[in-house]
């Protein structure tokens, strides 16, 4: 099983304020981080198969074949939490979605039908920014 992760970090900046020469003071505004992580073609089809979003766990339960028969993925039900979104790469196609179940819009048949190629799956976090205080030099 091959998986991927992916960290982009989006940052606000710190400003600081001088107060005299007694003390520098910085507020730090939090950031939004935003963590994925993708399951390849060589994954789809595989169960048991967890992976971590950031804090979160993604489990998938159970995969939708074309047919008993056939090796084509075209669905998945997983335990998804509310944070985290998906996008299911198919037949050079995106289709973004959230929630516990996926089947490819074009359904089970027909020529617009296209097996799982990976699903990349995200979350967006607040992160705390801390700050720091430091005493000021005064020169004479």
């Amino acid at each position: 099983m091959r998986f991927s992760s992916l960290a982009l970090v989006v940052m606000c900046g710190c400003t600081s304020n001088q107060a005299g020469s007694n003390a520098v003071a910085a507020s730090c505004q939090p950031r939004a981080v935003r963590q994925c992580a993708s399951i390849d073609a060589q994954a789809v089809g595989q169960l048991p198969l967890e992976l971590h979003v950031g804090s979160q766990q993604v489990s998938v339960a159970e995969w939708t074949m074309v047919d008993e028969r056939s090796h084509q993925v075209v669905g998945f039900a997983a335990h998804v939490p509310g944070e985290v979104t998906y996008t299911v790469h198919a037949g050079g196609e995106d289709f973004v979605g959230r929630g516990a179940r996926w089947l490819h819009p074009a359904g089970l048949v027909g020529r617009n039908l296209h097996p799982i190629d990976g699903i990349t799956f995200c979350a967006t976090e607040q992160v705390a920014c801390a700050a720091s205080v430091a005493p000021a030099i005064a020169l004479r």
